[in-house]
């Protein structure tokens, strides 16, 4: 397992590598081309899938876009670059990571009977394509830290506007997990009871979650911005009948407040 991290993170890196290599061989013909951008911020979201708490942690956020249309970002979501010189088409790897469960991160007395999940990692691609002020994006990543071994899917639609300095854009997704994610996360069995009385759970593969989001950007000057975002998330299927998130909320809130500077 330990070796197949490697690779994968090796393949990560050497497509962000692939990116600066193939714009700086286009710098000699084209003005400025790289527009940085880094924020901090504060971010708000459960403690983990299914509870009715919310952590509020420091959050930070950069960006490197080239004109052609190719960039990497990083944020609380994770690492994504778009390796297509197109305005209109993403396509790319993406690597995400989803915090741990445990006694540091939640405070409930009978989650924490269960056994630790530690910090997951998870690699996969992504492809996006816009229209006008739509665009709609599909992912998914597998697990690559032998936390869960398991994948989610995600299908993501936007609709953006803009009306003076304000930049709107709304959003609606829904995720699929796999086998071996939902018994990760969701389920109950030997080998993650722990000390806990709940009932063994079994939960299958299917559609995990539907949600709704909101994204402001504020645009305060050419070099500064201020953006909030809050996003809902509502658990489905297998996930909204385990124990677990019976003892939680299927209703979940996440959020973000953070000021970007652009360089």
């Amino acid at each position: 397992m330990k070796k197949d991290i490697k690779v994968y993170l090796l393949c990560f890196i050497i497509s962000l590598f692939s990116i600066s290599k193939i714009n700086a061989q286009n710098a000699e013909t084209t003005p400025k081309k790289i527009q940085f951008s880094a924020g901090f911020g504060l971010a708000s979201f459960p403690t983990y899938e299914g509870s009715d708490e919310n952590l509020i942690l420091p959050s930070v956020y950069f960006s490197a876009d080239w004109n052609k249309g190719q960039y990497i970002r990083m944020s609380v979501a994770g690492i994504e670059a778009n390796l297509l010189p197109s305005k209109k088409w993403s396509f790319g790897p993406r690597l995400t990571f989803r915090t741990p469960r445990n006694e540091d991160w939640v405070d409930n007395e009978f989650i924490n009977e269960l056994e630790d999940i530690d910090l997951a990692t998870s690699l996969g691609l992504f492809t996006r394509y816009r229209f006008k002020k739509m665009d709609a994006k599909i992912e998914y990543t597998q697990d690559i830290s032998g936390v869960h071994e398991g994948g989610v899917g995600r299908l993501d639609l936007g609709y953006t506007c803009r009306k003076g300095k304000w930049i709107t854009r709304l959003s609606a997704s829904t995720s699929f997990a796999t086998k071996n994610y939902m018994e990760t996360y969701f389920g109950l069995n030997g080998e993650n009871i722990g000390t806990s009385t709940m009932d063994y759970y079994y939960p299958e593969a299917g559609i995990k979650d539907v949600g709704a989001g909101i994204r402001t950007t504020y645009v305060m000057s050419r070099k500064w911005m201020l953006v909030g975002s809050i996003n809902y998330t509502r658990l489905l299927g297998d996930a909204v009948d385990s124990p677990i998130v019976e003892l939680g909320n299927e209703n979940q809130i996440a959020g973000t407040l953070m000021a970007i500077y652009r360089f």
